[in-house]
């Protein structure tokens, strides 16, 4: 009769079932392990993410780095900055914070052309003059507004016209672009703090105070 051993043979092939599920739940998780690993050696150290001179007011040894990236036909962004936002945090935080622009030009076709007449500002020392007016008076970003802004701004139009057209500015926009994917970031403003946190879209002052403060008290 083979009826008594059918309970015993269940209950057998039930362990082994278990033992089975065990075994595949432990290699799910290695599995998810070597990802997370792998994962995180692509994304670099915010220091040294920014072995370029990036614009950044700030000290370099500030105790809190804040990262946006940006698209300058990205609304949000415009919102954000002409709200203030950036001086805000400035003249909160002072000296404990440094604040680094990055480009991540992904809303127009124009935008990666834009993220390069700001770094032809910044050549000549203007960056920040020069994003602000672009927010502020905004009509577009197509080379001739561009040059435009550049002109209002009183940038040294012929050096900043050869400057843009030549596309000398081209690589260091895409090592941006670069790290931001390395990141997963998808949209824009998305602000990295000390390499560790990430706020996307547009923040309050308290919404950054409540992840800086923390930081600077484990500092102290």
């Amino acid at each position: 009769m083979l009826l008594p051993d059918q309970p015993r043979n269940k209950a057998k092939g039930l362990a082994s079932w278990r033992r089975g599920s065990l075994l595949m739940g432990g290699v799910i998780v290695l599995l998810g392990a070597i990802f997370l690993a792998l994962h995180a050696s692509r994304i670099p150290n915010i220091t040294e993410m920014f072995p370029r001179p990036n614009p950044q007011i700030g000290p370099k040894n500030a105790p809190i780095t804040i990262v946006e990236f940006g698209d300058y036909a990205c609304s949000a962004c415009r919102i954000w900055a002409q709200a203030g936002m950036r001086q805000q945090l400035l003249d909160k935080y002072g000296d404990k914070v440094r604040f680094v622009w990055a480009d991540f030009p992904v809303i127009t076709l124009d935008s990666s052309k834009a993220a390069e007449a700001g770094r032809c500002a910044y050549d000549q020392g203007r960056f920040w003059e020069y994003q602000d007016y672009v927010y502020n008076n905004y009509q577009g970003i197509e080379n001739a507004a561009l040059k435009f802004y550049a002109s209002r701004v009183g940038l040294n139009k012929p050096v900043f016209d050869q400057c843009l057209d030549s596309g000398s500015k081209a690589d260091e926009v895409n090592l941006d672009f670069k790290d931001a994917m390395n990141r997963f970031i998808s949209g824009t403003p998305t602000f990295i703090i000390n390499n560790k946190v990430m706020i996307e879209g547009m923040a309050s002052l308290d919404r950054f105070s409540a992840v800086i403060d923390p930081m600077l008290a484990g500092v102290r």
